[in-house]
């Protein structure tokens, strides 16, 4: 089957994606707001999003990370959610045999699958778990009667 290849830039630019998309699951490369890629060091919440006919729901899991250090912004159709975990140590005697606990400032940035709302927004946060609650844009069709000849 022959395509027609109308536009070639954005042939690339969804090659691009897919390579975006594929190196985040492979390598949990996240995006940086300036549009470069960084190794994710650190704490890296797991999401969940979800929807309904009014609302769009993401979840985070951001166990640990205090309610004052977590930043949620919505924009067009992205949430970003950043967050810093700090270490805490207590001076002992005896050093560290074993540790699988992270720390660091994280960042996310979650596509969302429809228009949304953003200043509609909200946000619960509860045994660690953060909760969002943005609802969708509703687009009235807008039609237009033609008259016959």
């Amino acid at each position: 089957m022959l395509r027609r290849w109308t536009d070639p830039f954005e042939e690339m630019r969804s090659m691009i994606e897919e390579m975006d998309r594929i190196m985040n699951e492979i390598w949990a490369i996240e995006p940086i707001t300036t549009g470069r890629r960084a190794l994710a060091r650190g704490f890296r919440p797991a999401v969940e999003v979800t929807e309904d006919a009014d609302n769009v729901y993401v979840r985070a899991a951001v166990p640990g990370v205090p309610k004052d250090s977590l930043e949620i912004t919505v924009e067009n159709d992205r949430v970003f959610i950043k967050g810093e975990v700090k270490e805490q140590r207590k001076e002992e005697k005896e050093g560290i045999v074993f540790s699988e606990m992270r720390y660091g400032a994280f960042e996310r940035v979650i596509p969302l699958p429809s228009e949304v709302k953003a200043e509609d927004a909200k946000a619960a946060y509860k045994d660690g778990v953060l909760e969002l609650t943005i609802p969708k844009k509703v687009h009235e069709a807008k039609g237009v009667r033609i008259k016959l000849d």
